[in-house]
């Protein structure tokens, strides 16, 4: 037997535990690389690897949305920035989506002025989060919700180096 044998049957232990499933049934040891090969395929006693568990069912559906125009929220949007991308709307029709580029000291201060724009517009629970390089900030308002992710990354229209962070936006509308 040469000193790499024992490596080896590790990785085949390794490999019949993986691929074959668990012994939940069995108390004794995974098989080795010297057991038969039916009995580590053979499905009596063993379960597939499985993400979920067995009695999870399928998971929770997303939330509903309902349509939303740029031309229904733009009242509600304080002047967040200069406009990187107009706002325009997601191909389903049920999101609006933009970028701003907006003056601070850093993107957490952008995430923190965001968030007090927000509220001084009235949306209720602008909440800035993160830390630098990306934060966030989320707020809600009459049936609508607005989400705001700045990125810690050089845009070359908005330059760090000069206090400027790229906000991307997205607004919806949840059903009822």
């Amino acid at each position: 037997m040469t000193a790499r044998a024992p490596r080896a049957s590790s990785v085949a232990v390794t490999l019949a535990v993986a691929l074959g499933g668990c012994q939940c049934n069995d108390t004794s040891a995974p098989a080795t690389a010297g057991s038969s090969a039916s009995a580590a395929s053979s499905p009596q006693g063993r379960h597939p690897v499985k993400l979920l568990h067995p009695d999870a069912g399928p998971p929770p559906p997303g939330p509903k949305l309902a349509a939303l125009t740029i031309a229904e929220l733009q009242p509600y949007l304080p002047q967040l920035g200069d406009a990187l991308v107009p706002l325009g709307m997601s191909p389903d029709g049920k999101q609006v989506r933009g970028a701003y580029c907006v003056q601070a000291t850093d993107a957490r201060a952008a995430a923190d002025q965001i968030a007090a724009d927000l509220t001084a517009s009235g949306w209720a629970g602008a909440a800035s989060r993160g830390e630098p390089p990306t934060t966030g900030v989320s707020a809600d308002r009459d049936g609508l919700h607005f989400s705001v992710v700045i990125r810690g990354v050089d845009v070359a229209a908005c330059p760090q180096a000069q206090h400027r962070f790229a906000a991307n936006v997205t607004a919806f509308r949840l059903s009822g």
